[in-house]
């Protein structure tokens, strides 16, 4: 519109045509945004019961809407004095915000820009409900933006109507529908794609509390296993010795040892050793103690190396990286003699769960015919044993011949060699290899 008041003309126009929607109308004209964003937003019931957000301002609102506070002094002369004192005070305020919380360039940039381009999304719920996101918020936002326990059994979105990633960025106007399953949990790879702060915020604490959780849990076994090879049980240890052993090493509780034993930052041979008498050591030093057994839990404790994919039924061995817990490789792996070599306390023996859970990931190094419709091709073989292309790259190629390197998920050994076979039948491949790092 022209001017202030034809703004509201023109929404008592629209809510004369079309019933809107309760609790959807904001004034944002009589009591702008901090940064001086001005507009009317409604939303009504369109035929077919469908609800249409609407928006009504000026052209001078609407050039701070997309412009932001710079509008003010680009248009000056057709501001008024409390539009440009506004636009001021918020600047004022940006300003001394940075310098009382010290937070560094880059977030101080990142709140700027969010201040200034103050354009939102806004979706619906199925029942009409209208949920009001940042720019870029993806459906995973959505969920949290509902509830935090929808957010957190999140396993499907659907996007009017259809079925999409969590991780899909949302567009104004559209309807979205969260599928969840009771027991489910926040992955971690979920908070690098998410915008919103509830979002960041309630995987983050959840991550935290797993992660405390695992290492806790795994920090004792470690422990048992360094106990038990010494032919002594964490149980015998004498109360008073283990307070002395806590205090002098400046840890509060029990937990507290377990979890830095659990993240790599204390060794649990080191830390047997100094719980057990020298002279129990000395009598026990022959006993075994069963080996340490991984993939029946996937937790923020135990991952797999990125050098070489290890997968059920390959030989393994661990090490304890400090702050990130236990890292697996394969017995073929060029990292581990240098590991062995050189931090050889913190190689542990390890081996696969009698059952093991969930999926790994499995690099494969594929030699193709260079021709249309090859990669389709490999994806139908793939999909055909049960398992899934995670990522694909392409290092080289020919004009007969094309190079590609593909992560695929699987279950085991069993599964990938399922997967080599039936590559291997396939007409445009030439040649199929498990890389190693």
């Amino acid at each position: 519109t022209q001017t202030q008041p034809e703004c509201y003309q023109a929404l008592g126009v629209v809510h004369t045509l079309y019933q809107p929607v309760m609790g959807s109308f904001k004034d944002y004209i009589a009591v702008p945004k901090p940064n001086g964003y001005q507009s009317l937003h409604t939303v009504v019931n369109a035929r077919l019961a469908l609800p249409v957000e609407v928006q009504i301002r000026t052209q001078r609102m609407d050039m701070m809407a997309k412009r932001g506070a710079a509008a003010h002094w680009i248009y000056k002369s057709m501001a008024d004095d409390e539009t440009v004192e506004r636009g001021r005070r918020w600047l004022y305020k940006l300003v001394d915000t940075e310098g009382r919380e010290k937070t560094d360039s880059e977030k101080f940039i990142a709140s700027a820009k969010a201040e200034l381009y103050p354009d939102e999304v806004f979706v619906f719920t199925p029942n009409g409900r209208i949920i009001d996101l940042k720019r870029h918020s993806t459906a995973l936002d959505f969920a949290y933006a509902i509830h935090t326990q929808v957010g957190d059994q999140a396993v499907a979105a659907y996007i009017d109507n259809e079925q999409m990633p969590l991780y899909t960025e949302l567009q104004s106007g559209q309807t979205v529908r969260i599928e969840t399953r009771e027991g489910e949990k926040p992955k971690p790879e979920w908070h690098e794609f998410v915008v919103t702060s509830k979002a960041r915020s309630s995987i983050r604490a959840h991550l935290k509390n797993l992660e405390r959780a695992d290492s806790v849990e795994f920090g004792n076994r470690l422990l048992d296993q360094a106990m038990a090879q010494r032919g002594y049980s964490f149980e015998n240890v004498p109360t008073r010795r283990l307070e002395r052993y806590l205090k002098k090493n400046g840890i509060d509780r029990l937990e507290d040892l377990l979890i830095k034993i659990g993240r790599g930052d204390r060794l649990a041979s080191i830390v047997a050793d100094g719980l057990i008498s020298s002279r129990s050591r000395r009598r026990s030093d022959s006993g075994d103690a069963e080996i340490l057994t991984v993939g029946d839990v996937r937790g923020a404790i135990v991952s797999y190396a990125k050098c070489c994919y290890p997968i059920p039924g390959d030989d393994i061995m661990g090490y304890m990286s400090p702050g990130k817990g236990l890292i697996i490789h394969r017995r073929q792996c060029h990292n581990v003699p240098e590991l062995e070599k050189n931090h050889p306390d913190h190689c542990l023996a390890v081996g696969w769960a009698s059952v093991v859970k969930g999926y790994y990931s499995a690099r494969l190094k594929v030699t193709t015919v260079n021709t249309p419709g090859v990669l389709a091709s490999i994806s139908a073989s793939v999909s055909e044993v049960g398992s899934n292309i995670e990522e694909v790259e392409q290092p080289a190629s020919t004009r007969e011949t094309a190079t590609l390197k593909f992560i695929l998920s699987v279950r085991d050994r069993k599964n990938l060699a399922r997967v080599i076979r039936r590559l291997r039948r396939n007409r445009h491949v030439l040649k199929v290899s498990r890389e190693i790092a």
